[in-house]
């Protein structure tokens, strides 16, 4: 009688574990399609147009800085240009996403950039100045969906997404150049 006991306390922990997976991953689902139109994606274009001045050409993003032991993250709405990276610092309530003032950092103004290549769904980056003092360093994901009070929001931004890390992928070359005096 024992083993039998065993054998149901394992079938229904296998059963538990299970669920929770099959759970979390429809859920990581569902949020990706709701980010495609989401109210929040549409909110960082808004503010991003807000900021930026009429007639450049930019290409928008959500990233996030995650900073250990404190909650929630650091969010911004960034705009790359050719020239300039628009950074603006975000406020995420329950109800309402609101900004800061950004700034800008200018590609000249760049001493180095630490990523990887561009490819994969999720992209760590920071920015240093020409003294390698950082500037800034933020998380940037072509799914982002509403996990927890720390991500708060469901803004899937595949083309963008690819499309800033090919500039910042040109950024990274354009310094390369300038250091080797080409």
């Amino acid at each position: 009688m024992n083993d039998l006991t065993d054998i149901l306390l394992l079938l229904i922990l296998g059963a538990a574990v299970v669920g929770t997976i099959v759970s979390v991953v429809l859920r990581d689902r569902i949020g990706i399609k709701k980010g495609v139109n989401s109210k929040e994606r549409y909110r960082v274009l808004e503010i991003l147009k807000e900021v930026i001045p009429t007639g450049e050409k930019y290409v928008p993003i959500y990233a996030y800085q995650e900073i250990r032991h404190k909650r929630p993250c650091e969010y911004y709405a960034l705009g790359i240009t050719d020239e300039k990276l628009y950074i603006v610092p975000l406020q995420i309530t329950k109800k309402e996403i609101s900004y800061k003032s950004g700034f800008v950092i200018t590609r000249d103004s760049i001493g180095k950039i630490a990523c990887g290549k561009p490819g994969g769904s999720m992209q760590f980056v920071w920015l240093y100045d020409k003294n390698q003092n950082e500037i800034i360093r933020f998380v940037a994901e072509e799914n982002n969906t509403k996990i927890s009070r720390t991500f708060p929001v469901n803004i899937t931004q595949k083309e963008e997404y690819h499309a800033f890390l090919t500039k910042l992928e040109e950024w990274k070359n354009n310094i390369s150049a300038q250091k080797v005096g080409l």
